[in-house]
């Protein structure tokens, strides 16, 4: 059985504060790339986009459309693209 490769952070932020990260695979050798915090700002507004987007494409507006929509997005982040 191979070595565990498990992650572990600890951030501690006060009320109102904010902190931003990146998780990247990196092998073994190589240097994580730095991220500015544009970088890491655009990628994020970007995933916001994508997510609202696809939503958009729901027909669905009935008494539930938030449940609805929100139960979408969790079986969608729970599908894998190559394998469905």
């Amino acid at each position: 059985m191979g070595a565990r490769l498990d992650v572990h952070a600890r951030i501690k932020l006060t009320a109102g504060a904010t902190a931003t990260f990146v998780l990247d695979r990196v092998e073994p050798g190589e240097l994580p790339l730095p991220y500015s915090d544009d970088e890491i700002a655009a990628e994020f507004d970007a995933t916001v986009a994508f997510w609202r987007g696809w939503l958009r494409r729901s027909r669905y507006s009935g008494r539930w459309r938030e449940m609805v929509h929100r139960s979408a997005l969790a079986l969608k982040l729970l599908t894998y693209e190559p394998t469905g």
